[in-house]
């Protein structure tokens, strides 16, 4: 009888990892039966420590913090049930029916009898979803690359990126004029000087900052510009440039901001969109890490941005170069609800190509529609391919499945403006900016968005249409044969062509080379067999 016992024993502690959570509890969980994609929770609850799996611990309480979910409409009974538990409620998202809270692991999640009794927050039927309040970076730039054929590449300027994608017969007609794109990242250093310029000014009024908002989740500071006009007296008011700060090693804010709308004085070597406006988001904190809920505030706050009352959000385009290699199901919502504001979302798809791990990041494989995840090519126009450390698809993951890069940009040695460490500041507070060569869908993304900037300046008719505006993006991309179809769906934005109405009616699958073919076909194989066992 004891051996019949032990067999037996040892049979359910092999499927306990398969098959002994609920299917419904698994999903809340972010579980699959084959893989725990949201392993915190469970690492939490076996007790091992918050640091080990970088959960944030909230400083008053002492305690991990998560975020929830909840069926619309049910805020007080989660509440309720929070306290109830002993946990606390740092704060409530109402617009997208989330909280953060702070809770003890075994108050979220605890399993008995090996599973298949679950107790916890997690079965209560007003939840959607919890997740705890991990850490989440930037898609960090390469300094470095290993890849031998793009090892040798030549530098692309911003001149070299605009010839090649066919921007520079947009100037100066079409400059991002009235466009506002909102970045969220490690800040930015908006007080830049470069030959005599300031980069993030006016460049016909270099007395006006075209940054007109900053926020910095991390401290809660924020600041507007305010410009009033009293008895013929024009008062410019700029935001405070030390609230989102860059102090990143590489400034990684700060050159996602110039290249998409900083200003040297010549439309060649400037960024994409000149001329569009910036709100500055800083979501990470210096070291390029910040936590899923400030992000998501971020994303938040930047889609409820109406600085002139009117009812419709400031931000026509929101550009994150950020990005976890596992699903984070709060962000999507998040995202989704910026697109449902009328927010278009670029997203990058994440460098990690050349890994274990080649799918496409979150929240860049939000499966909805106005979330373009943007893949890294190397510069060479139609002729381009895919950087190799750009992540590729299809995500094997059961909620993001098939998920792949919707649009390419130039990503791979990009060169662009940052604050100079050599050199102090200017006695009117400006510092010397010097150039910068970085790699990565982190720079794919901001050429990306910046010419979404363009196209809106001057198809003013797809603003706050950000699902139509995705669809124009698409159907007058540059196909790449050299590029597969995992690797980028629809191939290199190509802002001329969207303002024009130039559409492409080949498709990408149909210019592919035979090596562009095998690849997809090797990228296919790997995510159907992964999915195996997710």
């Amino acid at each position: 009888m004891k051996k019949v016992l032990a067999v037996l024993l040892i049979f359910i502690l092999i499927l306990q990892p398969v098959a002994a959570i609920p299917f419904p509890i698994a999903k809340k969980l972010g579980l699959s039966y084959y893989r725990k994609i949201n392993f915190e929770i469970k690492a939490l609850s076996d007790g091992v420590g918050p640091s080990s799996v970088g959960v944030v611990v909230n400083k008053t309480y002492n305690l991990p913090e998560f975020i929830i979910q909840y069926q619309p409409g049910f805020r007080d009974e989660v509440i309720r049930l929070v306290t109830d538990s002993g946990g606390k409620v740092l704060k409530s998202y109402d617009d997208l029916s989330m909280l953060k809270i702070a809770i003890k692991p075994e108050k979220v999640f605890r399993e008995r009898w090996f599973g298949f009794k679950v107790e916890g927050l997690v079965t209560s039927p007003y939840i959607l979803s919890i997740e705890a309040n991990a850490y989440i970076k930037n898609v960090p730039p390469l300094l470095q690359l290993s890849d031998p054929d793009q090892l040798n590449a030549e530098e692309s300027t911003m001149y070299d990126v605009k010839k090649d994608m066919g921007i520079l017969q947009l100037y100066p007609n079409v400059t991002g004029k009235n466009i506002t794109v909102a970045v969220l990242d490690t800040g930015a250093n908006i007080n830049l000087i470069y030959n005599g310029v300031r980069v993030f000014y006016d460049r016909n009024d270099q007395s006006i900052s075209r940054v007109v908002a900053v926020k910095n989740v991390i401290t809660g500071e924020e600041d507007y510009r305010t410009i009033t006009v009293t008895n013929n007296t024009t008062t410019v008011h700029n935001v405070d440039a030390g609230i989102v700060a860059d102090g990143n090693d590489v400034q990684h804010g700060t050159w996602v901001s110039f290249a998409i709308a900083g200003w040297t004085g010549d439309f060649n070597t400037s960024g994409i969109a000149p001329d569009a406006n910036l709100v500055i988001v800083k979501v990470l904190d210096d070291s390029g890490s910040g936590t899923i809920a400030d992000v998501i505030e971020g994303i938040k706050w930047a889609a409820d941005l109406d600085l002139d009352r009117n009812g419709k959000p400031d931000v026509d385009i929101i550009s994150m170069s950020l990005g976890s290699t596992y699903y984070i199901k709060s962000a999507a919502s998040a995202v989704k609800y910026a697109v449902d504001r009328g927010v278009i979302v670029f997203i990058a798809a994440g460098n990690s190509g050349f890994s274990t791990e080649p799918w496409v990041n979150s929240p860049a494989d939000t499966p909805y529609p106005g979330v373009i995840a943007v893949a890294a090519l190397t510069n060479q126009g139609a002729e381009s391919e895919r950087a190799f450390f750009s992540s590729y698809g299809p995500d094997p993951d059961k909620e993001t499945r098939d998920e792949i890069p919707d649009i390419g940009a130039p990503g791979l040695k990009i060169v662009g403006l940052v604050k100079s460490e050599n050199y102090a500041s200017t006695s009117d507070g400006f510092y010397p900016a010097v150039n910068l060569t970085l790699s990565g869908t982190s720079m794919a993304t901001p050429i990306a968005s910046g010419s979404a900037a363009l196209i809106l300046s001057a198809r003013s008719d797809y603003k706050s249409r950000p699902v139509e505006l995705e669809k124009l993006i698409e159907d007058t991309a540059t196909r790449l044969p050299n590029v597969g179809v995992t690797e980028c769906k629809y191939g290199l934005i190509n802002p001329a062509a969207a303002i024009e109405g130039k559409y492409n009616y080949q498709t990408q699958e149909q210019v592919r080379t035979k090596q562009a073919r095998y690849m997809d076909l090797q990228h296919s194989f790997m995510s159907f067999y992964e999915g195996l066992w997710r």
